[in-house]
């Protein structure tokens, strides 16, 4: 079987990776040991060479660009082309004239060429640096089995059929089956975005389970947050999952922004006009005025020069600079210049859940004990918060059962609390599994103190969770020579184990209604999105003599449920109900399950409606592009189980559709969207350094709210950018005045073309930052996103700043022909008899 799939690359990609891997789930260990042509006792050095040979080394193809066509792209920049002119043409102006400004004057627009080049090359190598960042996830060496020893191999030198050793905090290095395990767990966030460990085990699977799903495979880049594990190679090197991130990562070019198209049609209308008006005069100069060729072509250059506007790049970058500065003072760190504009221009923002929405940490919100529902208090990992029965606080110390639960929930447990610390970190943080971290919380909101009870009641044992028992145990030494073990999970499976309950302050025997009362709760919380764990004791009057479920976690006292979820931020609500105002359609894409993410995205408002859809990643699998393409027309949708090429392949979907689409996202799973969206907006806080590479703006809080914001910004810098830009070529136009009355009044040229340059190079930047600066216009965020076909300078610009600028222009020579006169000077004459007097109407204008 091997042979036959590797043998032809196109076949791993896609399905045909994933049913490689799904074969290998529902198959047999021993038979799959076959098909590698392996045993437990691993792969002979002399098989390993084989494979190498066979199915290539467990790396990642690099794809080298060539410096110079890099380079040579830049040029594609008409505006970068429009400079480079200029500055041939005060070269030509300087040697023509034997002026050493203008000469300096095309060197200083040479530099703005190059610094402009040097811009864009560094962002260029994003996708390259994200590459090389997901690359570091993968560890240097791995225990692998060979001829029956354990040894330490390099990464590289792994093929399938090896055998290799995980244990906990090491990261898996190729796609694999597990074929043994004790208490295993991965945290495969790095490939679905999701944090909860996820349970491995050697178990044969069904074929009917998403890929991320099958509970006996592990994936490369993922991490073992727990227990050990055998497992035999499946896949390598870019045949893995992680290599086909990689793939896609490389295989995505970040589309230029809404704003560089828009300076790009300017570059193009600019250069259009330039030409046309400069050919027009230079006609009008040789033909009309009979000026020689070489005067002829000094006029026009500086006709042309006139109509270019120099400082424009300069500006631009300065103001969008100066934004980035005012977004970051709300959270928003620009990594990308021209992305503060896109931001203002989005329509669409397909967002993650956890951390985004969420407050990303497990908090425990509901507690049932003796048929009474608790309310706890209190967002996250704060231990603010507190414990109520319809409106009276309670404590531990209040009742014998919600002492048990809070006993129960900070012994039985491995996590660690851990305070803000500063230096940027702002909020309580947890070590260990976020649902047990919520237990301390909740244990700490009771009164009780989890690190002093563990002085106080000394554990002599504990039984880890395991996926086949679906619950954990912790044994205490308490006083008066008592032994007490504190069982946690599914409340299924601690009802079937428990024989008595906690009812009001008694032990009773757990009745048949009891047990209905019990399950009906349970299932009520799960159908509000909550995570439902349950709490049983054992009393034993003896040390027990073996730690081992079948002694320990039966004959059990029941004792309560809690119901815990991943609260959405407080002020999420809030923002979406703003960008919804501003026109902008928010998606949810999450890797959570269907019912979680739903019932989170009809909480904060994402969706509301009946018509509202949430589609999973396995109904998305089999839908055509065409059928997806109409399903994005649904105004309320949430995607959850979402892939990273799934994601990818919603944003290009909605692109072709004329959205402009930013993508949020914080994994090695988000990147390639990531670098495909318009704009790509990382995690600070959580996420990892592949998406910070890939994105344009940073989250500095990780809250949505502070995208709303953004977006309010980015919606300033395009208004104040318009009214920059028709600033520009409003004294453009004045400036190409001062050469058509050279041309139809004759009079001395009143304006030289070294003080065009000093002009656009330097006079002109002060008013035009000052524009580009002001506060935003009231109702900002009440109009819809502007529309595609919205330029940044289209003709009603032009005809704006055109007007204007002659106006001005009229006006300025005006004045100049009034001081001229003072100096002798009539109409019709081409020369001015005071050369000084000369110098101060030209200096006017």
């Amino acid at each position: 079987m091997m042979d036959d799939v590797f043998s032809d690359k196109s076949m791993q990609k896609g399905k045909d990776r994933s049913s490689l891997l799904i074969n290998g789930a529902t198959t047999k260990v021993e038979d799959l040991l076959n098909e590698l042509g392996t045993s437990e006792q691993g792969l002979t050095e002399d098989v390993v060479k084989e494979h190498l040979a066979k199915y290539g080394s467990n790396t990642y193809p690099e794809k080298k660009k060539n410096p110079f066509m890099i380079v040579w792209a830049q040029f594609k920049n008409l505006f970068n082309i429009l400079l480079i002119m200029a500055a041939a043409l005060s070269f030509i102006s300087g040697i023509m004239s034997n002026a050493q400004s203008s000469i300096n004057m095309g060197i200083v627009i040479l530099l703005i060429v190059f610094l402009s080049i040097l811009f864009n090359l560094i962002q260029e190598q994003r996708a390259e640096r994200a590459v090389r960042s997901i690359q570091q996830l993968v560890p240097m060496n791995a225990k692998v089995m060979r001829s029956g020893q354990e040894k330490l191999t390099p990464i590289q030198d792994i093929v399938p059929g090896d055998i290799i050793i995980l244990e906990e905090g090491d990261r898996v290095p190729a796609d694999a089956r597990v074929i043994n395990s004790f208490d295993l767990s991965v945290d495969n966030s790095a490939l679905t975005g999701e944090s909860d460990p996820q349970p491995r085990r050697s178990i044969e699977e069904s074929e009917d389970e998403e890929l991320f799903q099958y509970s006996n495979l592990v994936f490369a880049g993922t991490t073992v947050v727990s227990g050990t594990g055998t497992v035999v190679v499946i896949l390598t090197g870019e045949y893995t999952q992680f290599g086909s991130i990689i793939g896609l990562t490389r295989s995505t070019k970040a589309p230029p922004s809404p704003l560089q198209k828009d300076i790009n049609h300017a570059a193009r209308l600019n250069f259009i006009v330039a030409m046309l008006v400069g050919l027009v005069f230079l006609f009008a100069a040789y033909f009309i005025l009979h000026l020689d060729l070489a005067a002829s072509l000094l006029f026009m250059i500086g006709v042309m020069v006139s109509l270019v506007p120099e400082g424009f790049q300069i500006i631009m970058t300065l103001s969008l600079a100066l934004s980035s500065v005012a977004m970051s003072k709300r959270n928003v760190v620009v990594k990308r210049l021209a992305s503060v504009e896109t931001l203002g221009s989005v329509t669409t923002i397909c967002t993650d859940k956890t951390g985004t929405i969420t407050e990303g940490q497990m908090t425990a919100r509901w507690m049932w004990i003796s048929g009474d529902r608790l309310k706890i208090t209190g967002e996250g990992y704060e231990p603010g918060g507190m414990v109520f029965l319809d409106e009276k606080k309670l404590m531990a110390s209040d009742r014998e059962d919600l002492q048990l639960m809070a006993y129960a929930s900070a012994l039985d447990n491995t996590a660690t609390l851990v305070p803000p610390l500063g230096h940027g970190k702002s909020r309580w943080t947890a070590v260990g599994d976020p649902t047990e971290a919520a237990l301390l919380v909740m244990s700490t909101k009771c009164g009780v103190n989890y690190k002093d009870e563990l002085k106080k009641k000394k554990r002599i044992g504990m039984i880890p969770f395991e996926s086949s028992r679906k619950m954990m145990t912790s044994v205490h030494e308490e006083d008066e020579g008592r032994y007490v073990a504190y069982v946690k999970g599914a409340s299924a499976e601690l009802l079937a184990r428990s024989i008595n309950i906690y009812w009001n302050g008694k032990i009773i025997p757990l009745t048949p209604d009891i047990k209905e009362q019990i399950t009906t709760q349970a299932d009520s919380f799960a159908r509000e999105a909550f995570r439902v764990l349950a709490i049983a004791v054992r009393n034993f009057s003896e040390v027990p003599t073996h730690f081992e479920s079948e002694k320990i976690e039966n004959q059990l006292t029941f004792v309560g449920l809690i119901a815990l979820y991943d609260p959405p931020r407080a002020e999420t609500k809030d923002a979406v109900a703003k960008a919804q105002h501003a026109g902008i359609r928010i998606i949810m894409l999450t890797g959570d399950h269907e019912l979680t993410a739903g019932s989170i995205a009809r909480k904060v408002g994402i969706i509301s409606t009946d018509d509202s859809q949430v589609i999973s990643g396995h109904a998305l699998e089999n839908m055509s592009d065409e059928n997806l393409s109409l399903l994005l027309d649904n105004k309320e949708l949430v995607f959850a189980r979402v892939a990273p090429a799934q994601k990818l392949r919603i944003v290009n979907l909605l692109k072709s559709k004329g959205e402009t689409v930013a993508v949020t996202g914080d994994g090695v799973n988000d990147s390639p969207a990531l670098l495909g969206a318009d704009i790509g907006i990382a995690m600070g806080l959580t996420g990892t350094d592949v998406a910070k590479e890939s994105a344009d703006m940073i989250l500095m809080d990780d809250n949505f709210a502070s995208i709303v914001n953004g977006v309010e910004e980015g919606r300033t810098v395009f208004d104040n950018l318009r009214k920059f830009v028709v600033y520009v070529f409003t004294h453009n136009w004045g400036e190409l005045m001062a050469f058509v009355a050279f041309v139809l009044l004759g009079t001395p040229l009143p304006l030289a073309i070294i003080q065009v340059l000093a002009i656009d190079l330097l006079m002109e930047i002060p008013p035009s930052l000052a524009l580009t600066t002001e506060p935003p216009e009231p109702g900002i965020m009440l109009r819809p996103p502007r529309p595609k076909d919205s330029r940044l300078f289209n003709i009603s610009a032009l005809s704006r700043s055109m007007y204007i600028g002659i106006i001005v222009g009229a006006y300025v020579l005006f004045w100049c022909f009034n001081i001229w006169s003072g100096g002798g000077w009539s109409l019709g004459s081409n020369t001015v008899p005071d050369h000084d007097i000369y110098l101060q109407g030209t200096t006017a204008v």
